[in-house]
This record gives structure tokens, C-alpha cells and sequence, in this order.
């Protein structure tokens, strides 16, 4: 019988089991619960400068919630073109050496052009090493290098190349040519060879932060087997498909003994990847019969005949054979699926009798990884004048951003070609970034869906243009889609309904308030990951040696940098024309203007930095009959004992009254090839509107009856 003593102390032990078994549990499920927890991502190395030649500045810039790092590089030296006294057939090709293998990643060559006839063009290039492996085979983007004072006969670009696919270049010498150098900047600075500068990547450090992206997946998933790791020398956990032999060769290529040759026509190569995959190099055994072959590019096709990926490859040798192997490192992350490699000049392939191609490809297990878009865009801009309207506005529907075609049928009426944007990514924002006369504009955008290869985020932009007549405001609304597919560059498509109001104002042909509704469409595709320098103004973003955010400007809503720019000159090339076309009778020339001194050329370019902006948004966005702009001249003019300027240039009425018909004879005069000396002074006043002038800007059609509406007798312009 159970004594009330002992019935106590069962109890107490029952007690004391029940809470070390818990105590237990919970010590071993601490373990489960950490490794729930998503893991870190590795810090992507930096990039650095591996060669320059000439006066370069570079700087490594941080940003975003995770330390982003990008390099901001700008040449600092002569742009002149000089050639050297003695100059002999091998400075037509720049030598430089590599110390350390490197993954490169940017090639920007500085070019000068005369404004005369400029012929500005993508720049062909290629790289090769001593013994003739080419390295890299590409087309350079030409971009606007920032400079403030650019001479009036000449154009500065600075020429950019970003790897979209991994060059690895060994220690050893190499040769870089254009087939534009007559363009390329060299002169007794740059010991009469072409300025250049090349980033790159350290590789080895490269190979072990892929190494600590790939373990990482390995471990989020958990059940996932760990891979075999491939025959070569490598840091990564891959595996390898497609000929070990070939993978051997590759470490060892003066050991290769080339089969006999085959009669069969080489077939693509085919995989089988049976979930999300990495795929880290791609390799083809191009012998030749001894001949080698130049490196083409490498696609990967699916099973519904799409193109999944286009890579550049670049040359390897095997055997005493140069480019005797293609390799291509496209470090992109396919679906699962059935896939076929195929060189662009397969015939150099080597295949056994079957037709079955010598490659191997490595690779490894991988979910899809965000995509960065950070980076420097070329952008293009259409625009569409429509009818007044009523109602308020209304945001695109999704569908409408799947199309690059106009809303309408009929030609754009305004084309701005080329202009830069700065993307800098932050996650869950991103910000546009872009610099208009001196001033840095930024538009932050919040990402509302991403994915690993795209993201979409929204755009509301409203202007209050309270010193113009009419008190007129423009509101932009739309998305922003930013997309990457594998090896080619990252694609921008922004598109919205832009809403014009202004209410009548005195003088003005309109007896009510309007509004105006039409769409706005940009696109462009990044053309490389390094920075200009003014996105040093931008909140947020230092230099790694810097605690403070450096100072910055920001007009609310100006990401519109790229209309202000091209508005500028369409309201030049809409005034200026007729001037030139016909003599005004009765109008005293400009020269004589200046001469007598009857424009302050410094109080000009102080009023227009006041009036400029809001003019070229007015005069893209009003209606027709509210597109002359009605700011007196006494406000931009300093007149000398006149209470007005001559009036009638260029248009009618009160429009002849107004800054743009006298600023835009006096700029176009200057501009002329051949034109009066002493017109520059004033030119050089009107900074802002003489880059505006050589804008690349196209008009189309239903501009040109704008012309013809301004000058009855010509019918329209004649540049």
C-alpha cells in the first residue's frame, strides 16, 4: 500500500522527468530552428582597375542596404588626338600587362570627335594575348563622359565595353585594337598610344565567393546531394557534363593528341537539367585540323526553339593550337528542361563519327539568384502631342507595358535618342538618377513585384511650374520594368500617361483651363555597371573612405532630365529655322546686338537658368496654342535704354517678344560651321542651351507641320 509520503515523492519525480525531457527537446531543437533561418549571401568582391593608360580617377562607391559597391571612373587628362613623330606599325595596337588572373569587366576608351561631322558610332574591338588567344571580341557603347567646358569644335564620348559573360584573362601580356582609331584619344600623355581604362575582378577571390553562393544553396535546401566536383582544378562544388578528356586538356593542353578527323558534320550538343541549375563554363574543342578558329558566341536554345542564353566565348589553346578551345562562363541559372549548345560556326567544332560534339559543361544545383540592376542606361524617348481633353487622369494598365510600340499609330512627334540614366538598385527601391546642366536629379521608384530576372515598380512624378502663365502642373504616372535574360545586357521599359493642366492666363488664345492626356514612353538597355561621377550627389551614396553621404541637389520629380535636355533644343530647332530660312526685314542682326552691347550676356544666362526648365517642360507638354511661351523678354533681356527688343523674329504677334526667338538666333549664328568669331562669347553664356542644340534628336512628321505653321512659305525645316 502507497503511503501518502510516497505517492508525494512518485509524483515529484514524474515531475522532475517531464521537465528534463523538455529541457532536452528544446536543447536539440535550437539547432532545427537556426537552421531555418536564411542564410547570409556572400559579399560580392570589388571590382578594381587592372590596367589604365592616361590621366584616370576611380573611385569605389558604396550605396544600399547591403554595402553595394560600384566603381565611378572618369578620365581626367588631354583629349586632344596627336601622333607621334616616329610612330611605328606596332603602337596601331595598345600592350598591357596582367600580374594576376582576372575576370574583366569594363573597357572604357575616351574618343574625340569633330562637331563638324562626328560620325559617332559603336567601336569594334578585340583583345588578344601574346600567343594570339583572343580574349575578347565586342562593340563599345558611346556615352557622354560629363565634361562641364567642351570645345565648340569638337565632341568628347567616352567608349564603354561591359563582359556579360565571365573573361578570364591569365597572368601575361595582351594587345587591345579598335577599328576607329583615328577617334581614340592618345597623344604624348598616353606615350601615343590609346588612353584606356580596364577594370576587372580578382578571380581567385571571384572563385571563392561563387564557392560560398553555391555551398549556401547547398544548405537552404538540406536534402540536396552534395555534387561530385569536376576533374579540374577548381574551388567550386560543380559537377561536370560532356567530356572529362577534353577537362583534362584544358589544364594540361600541350599534352593533346588530336584524333582523326571525322567526316560527320558536328550536331549542337545537347544537356538534360533535372532542376534549377547553375551553369558555370561552357567549353568546345575548336582544333580546327590545326587551324584554330576566332572565338564566335555560344547560345543555349530550349526545347521550344527559344533562345534561353547568348554568350560571347573567348579563345583557349590546346594542343600548340591557339583559340584551339571556345569557352564561354556564363554564370546564369537555368530552369530545368532540356537544352542545346550551339557554337556560331559549328563546322570548327570537333565531333566523332556520330556527329556527337567534343564539349563539357560545368555546373551545379542552384535556385534562381535576384538580379542587380544597377548600372548606367542609354535611354530613349517618345513622346506624342495629343488634343485637349477632359477628365482626370488615369494610370497605364499592365498590359500596356508589355508592348515597345506607341499607343498611337502615327509618328512620335518628339524622339530623344540616347540620354543617359543611372539605375542605382536598393531591393525594395530604386532610384533613377540623372544630371541635366549642373544639377544631379534622382527619382526614387518603389519595386512593387521582383523576381529573380526583372522587377516593376511605380512612377508618380508632379510638376508645379508656378512661374509660368497659367500656373501649369504635369503629373506623369506609370511603371518602370526592368529585365535581364542571360548574357545579354539588362533592358529598362518605362511607360505612363502624362496630364498637362494650365489655366488660361492674359494674351493667351484659350478662354479656359485645359488639360491634356497622352503617353510617355522610354526604353534603353544598361551598357555597363561602372558609375559617372555625379552620382556622388546622391543621398545615401559615399566612397568607402567617407562616413557622410556627399552633398547633392534635388529638384522634387526631376527625373524628367531627359525631356528638359531635349526640350530645350526642340524649342531651339522650332525658333531658330525660319530666322535663317528668310530675312526679317526691319530686324536688327544679332551681331550687332552684341556689339553695341545691347544684351547682358551674364544676366542671360542668369535669368535662363531660372526660365529654361520650366520653358522646355511647357513646351512639350502644352497644347498648341499654349506652347508659345509668354515670358517677357525685359525678364531674361537686359535691355540698354529700349523698353523692348526688335520683336517679330521668328513668329508673330507677342511671340516675337520673347527670349527664345533672340537667345536662339544668337546661338544658332554661333553654331554655324564657319560662324562669327565673336559671337562664341555669348554662346559660351548659354552653356546649358548649346548642349542642347546637339542633342540627337529625330522629329517626326507631325513636327514638321509645326514648322511650316511658323513659316508658311517653307513648308516645314531644312537642317
Amino acid at each position: 500500500m502507497i503511503t501518502t509520503k510516497l505517492r508525494h515523492k512518485i509524483i515529484a519525480q514524474k515531475i522532475i522527468a517531464m521537465i528534463s525531457i523538455l529541457m532536452v527537446s528544446s536543447f536539440f531543437s535550437l539547432p532545427l530552428i537556426a537552421n531555418a533561418v536564411e542564410p547570409v549571401q556572400p559579399e560580392e568582391p570589388d571590382a578594381y582597375v587592372v590596367y589604365q593608360r592616361g590621366s584616370w580617377k576611380a573611385d569605389h562607391l558604396r550605396f544600399g542596404n547591403d554595402d553595394q559597391t560600384r566603381l565611378v571612373i572618369r578620365y581626367q587628362g588631354n583629349r586632344e588626338i596627336e601622333t607621334a613623330p616616329n610612330r611605328d606599325a606596332n603602337q596601331e595596337f595598345l600592350h598591357f600587362d596582367i600580374k594576376e588572373t582576372t575576370l574583366l569587366r569594363t573597357i572604357c576608351l575616351p574618343f574625340t570627335y569633330p562637331a563638324d561631322d562626328p560620325r559617332i558610332r559603336r567601336v569594334n574591338f578585340y583583345i588578344h594575348d601574346s600567343e594570339g588567344n583572343i580574349y575578347g571580341m565586342g562593340k563599345t557603347t558611346p556615352a557622354d563622359p560629363g565634361i562641364k567646358d567642351q570645345p565648340f569644335d569638337q565632341i568628347f564620348k567616352d567608349h564603354f565595353f561591359s563582359a556579360e559573360s565571365a573573361i578570364v584573362l591569365p597572368p601575361g601580356t595582351y594587345s587591345l585594337r579598335t577599328d576607329d582609331d583615328a577617334q581614340w584619344v592618345r597623344n604624348r600623355e598616353t606615350d601615343f598610344q590609346g588612353a584606356v581604362l580596364i577594370t576587372g575582378i580578382d578571380y581567385a577571390a571571384w572563385q571563392k565567393y561563387k564557392a560560398k553562393m553555391l555551398q549556401q544553396a547547398d544548405l537552404a535546401t538540406g536534402d540536396r546531394p552534395q555534387p561530385a566536383r569536376t576533374p579540374i582544378d577548381s574551388p567550386l562544388p560543380l559537377y561536370l557534363e560532356g567530356s572529362k578528356s577534353l577537362a583534362r586538356w584544358r589544364e594540361n593542353p600541350e599534352k593533346y593528341q588530336a584524333p582523326a578527323e571525322s567526316s560527320a558534320s558536328p550536331q549542337p550538343a545537347t544537356i538534360s537539367l533535372a532542376s534549377s541549375t547553375f551553369i558555370n563554363e561552357i567549353v568546345f574543342n575548336t582544333y580546327n585540323d590545326g587551324k584554330g578558329a576566332a572565338p564566335g558566341v555560344i547560345s543555349i536554345i530550349d526545347v521550344q526553339d527559344q533562345l534561353a542564353g547568348r554568350f560571347q566565348a573567348y579563345g583557349a589553346r590546346l594542343g600548340t593550337v591557339v583559340n584551339g578551345m571556345w569557352i564561354a562562363g556564363p554564370g546564369v541559372v537555368l530552369p530545368a528542361g532540356e537544352y542545346r549548345l550551339i557554337a556560331s560556326n559549328m563546322p570548327v567544332v570537333a565531333c566523332n563519327e556520330k556527329g556527337v560534339p567534343d564539349f563539357y559543361i560545368t555546373m551545379a544545383p542552384l535556385t534562381p539568384q535576384p538580379t542587380d540592376f544597377t548600372g548606367r542606361y542609354k535611354l530613349n524617348l517618345d513622346r506624342q502631342f495629343g488634343g485637349a481633353v477632359t477628365g482626370e487622369s488615369s494610370e497605364p494598365s499592365g498590359n500596356e507595358l508589355s508592348s515597345n510600340e506607341p499607343s498611337s499609330n502615327r509618328p512620335s512627334d518628339l524622339n530623344l535618342r540616347d540620354q543617359e540614366m543611372v539605375i542605382l538598385d536598393r531591393g525594395d527601391t530604386i532610384e533613377l538618377v540623372g544630371k541635366y546642366q549642373d544639377t544631379t536629379y534622382s527619382q526614387v521608384c518603389e519595386v512593387t513585384e521582383r523576381q529573380s530576372n526583372g522587377l516593376r515598380g511605380n512612377v508618380k512624378i508632379t510638376l508645379d511650374l508656378m512661374n509660368l502663365p497659367g500656373q501649369p502642373k504635369l503629373e506623369i504616372t506609370g511603371y518602370i520594368l526592368l529585365q535581364k535574360l542571360p548574357g545579354l545586357p539588362a533592358q529598362m521599359n518605362l511607360q505612363g500617361l502624362a496630364t498637362y493642366r494650365q489655366e488660361s492666363s492674359p494674351g493667351s488664345q484659350t478662354t479656359a483651363a485645359s488639360l491634356r492626356q497622352f503617353p510617355v514612353k522610354a526604353g534603353g538597355s544598361l551598357y555597363t555597371q561602372d558609375l559617372p561621377a555625379y552620382v556622388l550627389e546622391v543621398p545615401e551614396v559615399k566612397t568607402v573612405f567617407d562616413d557622410q553621404p556627399k552633398r547633392w541637389v534635388l529638384i522634387t520629380g526631376m527625373v524628367l532630365f531627359t525631356f528638359l535636355l531635349g526640350g530645350s533644343a526642340y524649342l531651339l530647332k522650332k525658333r531658330i529655322p525660319p530666322i535663317v530660312q528668310q530675312p526679317v526685314i526691319g530686324v536688327e542682326p544679332v551681331s550687332s546686338m552684341i556689339n553695341s552691347s545691347i544684351i547682358n550676356s551674364s544676366e542671360v544666362k542668369s535669368n535662363i537658368d531660372q526660365w529654361s526648365k520650366a520653358l522646355a517642360i511647357q513646351t512639350l507638354f502644352a497644347s498648341d496654342e499654349m506652347r508659345t511661351p509668354q515670358i517677357p523678354v525685359s525678364k531674361v533681356i537686359a535691355n540698354k535704354g529700349q523698353d523692348h527688343v526688335p520683336g517679330g523674329v521668328g513668329s508673330t504677334g507677342s511671340a516675337g517678344n520673347t527670349w527664345a526667338s533672340i537667345v536662339g538666333k544668337a546661338i544658332f549664328i554661333g553654331a554655324l560651321p564657319g560662324g562669327k568669331k565673336h559671337t562664341l562669347t555669348l554662346v559660351e553664356a548659354f552653356d546649358d542651351m548649346k548642349k542642347a542644340l546637339h542633342a540627337e534628336i529625330s522629329l517626326g512628321a507631325h513636327d514638321d507641320s509645326l514648322g511650316a505653321h511658323d513659316d508658311p512659305g517653307k513648308g516645314g525645316r531644312s537642317w
